[in-house]
């Protein structure tokens, strides 16, 4: 299939400049491209759609607005429109910090992000009407979406930046002129998600051309009890407060009459101050109680959802909990109905439905559209929902959110079979229990969605929500290594899969044992005897703190290699599978090191168990185990925590045992770097391994080093949003490519298969006298040079491409000159 969409930049050229002296007088200067790109992303764009946090909003169009957070990981949040006669849901926009969305009243929205008013069209289209300074009285955090009042003005609140570190209210015009302040609030408004005991903290418009809002209790508001109340902003821009004496306001709500429905809740649930709905008069004054809940039943916080205005007259409310069922207390939540001049509610209907959970805590605001309620729903297994309720108060799912449909997650590095041909499995999100293997031909970009299983995957793989890790031998088959619990009893289990040829064959089991760590899974190793080779996390009995394991292709069962005492005497917790170093000697790695030592340790073993041995330490925390290089040496990276040294790469050379530091990222150069491993060999002669920093500054980011430790760089940092760290390491293929499983990112945010093509190397070299640039890249490809006498450029094209040879490297001549010359290169194909 053809390539989906590129996650980064073209831009990304010209990343590192270093200047290289060839010969005295010769002077050449090189910059170099990277190139990222998606290969297949898995599931529906709407997916990118997770758990709902903000009210839903309508804008008169008949559909309905949404804040939820992204699926695509990079802690953004996107604004969604569904279309609540067919479910259809559509992402709008994606942005970082988004507080609150209100209609615009002409079909699009106002929201609040960071530090901006913004914009944003029903087709996703985002304008910055207004930026906060932050300077004292000008207003900081905005938090409420704006309203257009009749008058032609916007009116909206902060949260702070006022006197007396409160908010402000303000108005502005539409086109961004003549922004005013209004006024300092008393006390802070309702807005952020979770603030106050309510939540929603909605501007609504009055029947006066103006707007009104919420403001929250105890903060040192109108007297000492710090009450609540109610802010209107009119017509002419007079801030004035209705306060609500003593109690914690939920929402209110403006009746035709022009009077106010309060609905307040007690502070602590108790029975003398029970959560009971008012009416307040317009002006202020001395409320009266419309109809009393018993405070028995719901806690503080219940009614985040706040509340509609019906055309009966009638309030209604979703409470998150505490509803009373069939005569008793109950934690399910419901929906609530307050009838003027009664003096109790009812409950219309409960959300108590267990096949459901993404409907059991409605939360955040409810608007009508067209006459009927809609509300979100609290995220339960990673998964919400819209609900929208029926004038018999009957409770009906218009679209779930996060887990609709189909959403796949890789869970290891890719596979490449001999014929080039990439593997990938994956389980799905919310069904942890279906493995499917799926097929990439990088020759055709033909994509093969269940290669060896059947349509539904190799179900009953992968439970408890574990993940499972799959190796080829040369004959075809798929050896498949999973972990998963009976009760509360871990067991780790060995498949063989044979393409074509029916279900997996489980080959053994072993009890008390995990193959699958934090520090990296065990991946199964084929030695020269034919075995096939692990180790586990921990061991099958109490005294044990890991094993070396054993299986045999034609016999079925675990054999025990080899057991790590719980007396640190071997190590502690064996993890990334072992490697053949040299005939007959397994090596591989322990969290800890032999005596307790603070760093991973290093073993060996022989392949019959006879003989064991410690080699000492990598000097940091092991990330995925061992790389065997084309040396025959071992190669690792160690990261060293706590010292500010940063992330090293370290070799095990076979023949003598010794282990060393070739290379590093410093820490001062790269900061703090979470690299994951293991190592990948590209086809430039570089280490490849993907990470992520530990500041969360991007989603992930792919790092390099020179076989010998030289040129460490970071090649690729992956954008919040855009995808996330990649499941095992990076997989050569014979194309040239390294491929990767990204875990998030995509439309949908289900993560897919990336690759990466290893941008070009470019050296100035000197042969038989003559002057070259050697170039390493990709066997096969051609590349295409330029240069300039200025790295601002203007940058001209070489009149000939460089073809590169079976390794990935080919020559072009440059002419001796007394001047800096600069070159840079990209894989034209």
């Amino acid at each position: 299939m053809p390539l989906v969409q590129s996650i980064l930049p073209r831009a990304l050229i010209a990343i590192s400049c270093c200047l290289l002296r060839a010969a005295a007088g010769d002077q050449v200067t090189t910059s170099e491209t990277v190139h990222l790109e998606a290969v297949r992303w898995f599931g529906d764009p709407s997916q990118a759609v997770g758990h709902p946090y903000g009210p839903v909003v309508e804008t008169g169009n008949g559909a309905v607005f949404g804040i939820a957070a992204s699926a695509r990981g990079g802690g953004s949040q996107v604004i969604y429109r569904l279309e609540p006669a067919t479910g259809a849901l559509a992402v709008v926009a994606e942005l970082a910090g988004i507080n609150a969305v209100e209609s615009d009243g002409q079909g699009g929205l106002y929201a609040t992000a960071g530090e901006r008013l913004l914009s944003v069209s029903a087709s996703g289209g985002v304008g910055v009407i207004h930026t906060f300074s932050g300077v004292e009285g000008e207003g900081k955090h905005p938090i409420l979406a704006a309203r257009l009042a009749p008058n032609g003005w916007i009116h909206g609140v902060t949260r702070a930046g006022g006197e007396g570190a409160r908010g402000i209210a303000y108005r502005v015009r539409p086109d961004g002129s003549n922004f005013q302040v209004l006024g300092t609030l008393p006390a802070f408004p309702y807005g952020e998600v979770g603030s106050g005991p309510g939540g929603p903290g909605r501007l609504r418009l009055d029947r006066d051309g103006g707007v009104y809002g919420l403001l929250a209790r105890g903060t040192g508001g109108f007297g000492q009890q710090g009450d609540s109340g109610i802010f209107r902003i009119d017509a002419q821009g007079q801030l004035t407060v209705i306060p609500v004496v003593g109690r914690d306001i939920v929402d209110a709500i403006q009746r035709p009459d022009g009077s106010f429905a309060v609905l307040v809740e007690s502070p602590f649930g108790t029975p003398e101050y029970p959560t009971m709905l008012l009416a307040m008069p317009g002006t202020g004054g001395t409320p009266t109680t419309n109809s009393v809940v018993s405070g028995g039943f719901y806690p503080p916080a219940s009614f985040r959802s706040g509340i509609v205005l019906r055309p009966d007259g009638t309030v209604w409310a979703a409470a998150a909990r505490g509803v009373k069922v069939k005569g008793v207390g109950s934690s399910t939540g419901g929906m609530i109905r307050f009838t003027p001049g009664s003096s109790v509610s009812h409950v219309m209907s409960a959300f108590d439905d267990i096949s459901k959970p993404w409907l059991a805590e409605p939360v955040h605001g409810l608007s009508s559209v067209a006459g009927v309620v809609y509300g979100p729903a609290a995220p339960s297994d990673n998964s919400g929902c819209v609900y929208r309720v029926t004038d018999a108060g009957q409770v009906e799912v218009v679209r779930r959110l996060s887990g609709t449909g189909e959403a796949r997650v890789p869970m290891q590095g890719p596979l490449v079979q001999a014929d080039g041909r990439v593997l990938l499995p994956t389980r799905e999100r919310e069904v942890p229990d279906s493995v499917r293997i799926h097929r990439f031909d990088p020759a055709t970009g033909g994509w093969e969605e269940n290669f060896g299983t059947g349509p539904a995957g190799l179900e009953g793989m992968a439970k408890g929500n574990r993940n499972v890790i799959v190796t080829e031998d040369p004959e075809g088959s798929l050896w498949i290594s999973e972990d998963g619990a009976t009760g509360e009893t871990p067991w780790a289990r060995i498949h063989r899969l044979t393409p074509g040829g029916g279900p997996p064959q489980a080959v053994g089991t072993v009890n008390n044992a995990s193959l699958h760590t934090f520090f990296g899974p065990s991946p199964l190793t084929r030695a020269s005897d034919g075995n096939w080779y692990g180790s586990a996390w921990y061991g099958f009995n109490a005294a044990m703190a890991g094993f070396v394991f054993r299986v045999e292709p034609l016999n079925p069962g675990i054999g025990i290699v080899c057991t790590f005492p719980d007396d640190y005497s071997r190590g502690d917790a064996p993890f990334g599978g072992v490697v053949e170093a040299e005939p007959g000697w397994l090596y591989g790695m322990t969290q800890q090191g032999r005596g307790r030592q603070t760093y991973s340790g290093v073993y060996r073993v022989r392949l019959d168990g006879t003989r064991f041995e410690t080699l000492g330490s990598l000097g940091g925390d092991g990330f995925g185990g061992f790389t065997r290089g084309p040396d025959g040496n071992l190669y690792a990276i160690a990261r060293r925590n706590f010292t500010g040294r940063g992330t090293a790469l370290v070799r095990l050379t076979a023949s003598t045992r010794t282990i060393r530091v070739v290379g590093s990222w410093p820490f001062a150069v790269h900061g703090d770097l979470y690299l994951t491993g293991p190592l990948a060999l590209g086809v430039d002669g570089r280490w490849y391994v993907p990470g992520a920093r530990t500041d969360l500054s991007s989603g992930g980011l792919i790092a390099s080093i020179g076989f010998d430790g030289s040129d460490p760089r970071v090649d690729v940092l992956i954008g919040k949003g855009e995808g996330g760290v990649l499941a095992g390491g990076l997989t050569p293929g014979r194309d040239g490519w390294l491929y990767g499983a990204m875990t998030v990112g995509g439309p949908s945010g289900g993560g897919g298969l990336v690759r990466l093509r290893p941008r070009p190397t470019i050296r100035a070299r000197q042969q038989a006298g003559d002057l070259f640039l050697e170039v390493r890249a990709i066997a096969g490809a051609r590349v295409r040079l330029s240069s300039a006498t200025d790295p601002r450029g203007p940058w001209m094209d070489e009149p000939v491409d460089v073809s590169l040879n079976a390794q990935g490297q080919g020559l072009h001549p440059v002419d001796r000159t007394d001047a800096v010359r600069f070159y840079r290169a990209h894989v034209r194909d």
